[in-house]
């Protein structure tokens, strides 16, 4: 509801107080409730009048209706990143995955694998079941199908002994090497033997010394061939048990060769200075006779 009657007994107020001055008396108290209520009449107009912007009308007809919003602005670009923060503060030390309890000290009972160290071998879980067994797989092709038919035809049946084996599947035979080893041994530091083949006697007769004699009766030996055209291969296994500063020496000395049987002696030497002569475990090997030296 707009207050015009408001603004109309405000201007009524101004007007009575103007006509009537002094003949109105102050202690007339009627008249001076009156009067009262007319000024504050009036000054309630001219609040309104001052909301309505002057025009006297509350609904504020001088503004304008809003309009339709528009449409939105493209989005800016983006700002300039600030500056890194200083790093946090170092975290607590985590726990090993030995340490059971959590203390942070080695146990005795977290030392799970029993070797005397606290570290991720300790971690290990008890191992796990067996999986299902497999499908089997596909069968596969014999050495000897050569075209993989899974049938033994009359071409891969090499040897020709009406089989079909792994019989059929060696290859030609090679070309035989220079040298074969006709006999060998394997020698104890007090001159008995270990092990070998062809070996006939071995014996000690003082410190280092030593007396090999082998049956060479069965090797290829050429015309007037004699003991020392049968090359002779020496390893100290003393030297490879007591590592590489034990430093010791042999040499071999072919002594006689008759009625196939070679006899050689070994001298065996150190360590540094090489002075003196020593006692070890050796082996000889004995190669097929070469021709014979003019």
């Amino acid at each position: 509801m707009r207050l015009r009657s408001v603004f109309i007994l405000g201007s009524v107020a101004i007007m009575l107080t103007l006509t009537m001055g002094a003949d109105v008396d102050c202690d007339d108290i009627f008249a001076s409730s009156l009067l009262d209520g007319l000024w504050f009449a009036a000054g309630a107009a001219t609040s309104q009048l001052a909301a309505d912007g002057g025009t006297g009308d509350g609904d504020q007809a001088g503004q304008p209706a809003p309009g339709e919003p528009g449409a939105q602005g493209e989005q800016g670009a983006p700002g300039v990143p600030g500056e890194q923060g200083p790093p946090g503060e170092p975290g607590a030390d985590g726990l090993s995955c030995w340490d059971l309890n959590g203390n942070g000290v080695a146990d005795p009972g977290e030392d799970i694998n029993g070797d005397g160290d606290f570290n991720a071998l300790d971690c290990q879980g008890a191992d796990g079941l067996d999986g299902e067994p497999g499908e089997p797989g596909e069968p596969g092709l014999s050495c000897w199908d050569l075209n993989g038919d899974g049938i033994g035809d009359p071409g891969e049946d090499i040897n020709g002994d009406g089989n079909f084996d792994a019989l059929d599947c060696q290859g030609p035979a090679g070309e035989p090497a220079p040298f074969q080893v006709v006999a060998s041994a394997v020698i104890r530091e007090d001159g008995t033997t270990q092990s070998g083949y062809n070996v006939l006697s071995s014996v000690w007769f003082g410190t280092g010394f030593y007396q090999v004699v082998f049956d060479v009766s069965e090797s290829d030996i050429p015309d007037g061939a004699d003991a020392i055209d049968f090359p002779v291969l020496i390893t100290l296994l003393e030297h490879l048990e007591r590592g590489p500063d034990f430093m010791v020496i042999a040499r071999y000395i072919p002594v006689s060769l008759e009625d196939g049987e070679l006899k050689i002696q070994v001298h065996i030497y150190g360590p540094l200075p090489l002075s003196l002569h020593v006692d070890s475990w050796f082996s000889i090997e004995v190669l097929e006779a070469g021709v014979p030296f003019e």
